[in-house]
């Protein structure tokens, strides 16, 4: 009798095991993704990984910062290709070159601002060229932020994340690897400046 007690309960001696390993992991995975969520800094610099998935992030570099519970952001390596720039509205081309994700494409621009060397000075707007009405509305817009002493950088589109997404693609499928903003090198103007922006140079400095 004994016999066939053990081998009735054993299994489900393993199957509690098992559970419970398991929810240990997974306490473990939300702890470490709420710890990131929380210690977000005012802004990211993402690398994308080599081994990339999404083929509109490949060899992409990220601005990333939060919005809210979300996470919004431009790529600031990918200029636009000339079938890119044909598809933008007639008010957008020849006043933005620079590719910045895949939300809001083409109609939409974002304008980063930032003051030189202050890597928490800045602000990310998004714009709808639908609601602006023509060219020379971003270009007031532009003024009166470099009025202010802010560099500006104008992008087609923009990155965006739900709320604990971009720590899932970090931390749990490695899609990214991250730099913080601290990092002299890493400081806005020095990324738009030169091959600050080279994917392959911020990777071997990581």
């Amino acid at each position: 009798m004994w016999f066939f007690k053990d081998q009735k309960t054993a299994p489900n001696d393993a199957l509690r095991q098992n559970r419970r390993a398991a929810l240990l992991i997974g306490i473990g995975v939300i702890i470490i993704v709420c710890t990131t969520f929380l210690n977000f800094p005012p802004y990211r610099i993402l690398i994308a990984a080599p081994a990339m998935p999404d083929k509109i992030f490949a060899q992409s570099i990220v601005l990333a910062m939060p919005r809210g519970l979300a996470r919004q952001g431009v790529i600031i390596n990918h200029p636009l290709t000339p079938e890119q720039t044909a598809q933008l509205p007639p008010m957008l081309q020849g006043l933005v070159s620079a590719y910045g994700g895949p939300v809001n494409f083409p109609n939409g621009v974002a304008m980063l601002a930032w003051k030189a060397s202050q890597p928490t000075d800045y602000t990310l707007t998004l714009l709808d060229s639908g609601a602006l009405g023509d060219g020379a509305a971003i270009q007031a817009k532009i003024a009166q932020q470099q009025a202010q002493g802010y560099r500006v950088r104008l992008f087609a589109g923009y990155a965006g994340w739900s709320p604990l997404q971009l720590e899932m693609e970090m931390w749990v499928v490695n899609m990214w690897q991250s730099h913080q903003p601290a990092q002299a090198t890493l400081r806005l103007d020095s990324l738009f400046d030169g091959s600050g922006a080279d994917w392959m140079t911020l990777r071997q400095q990581r």
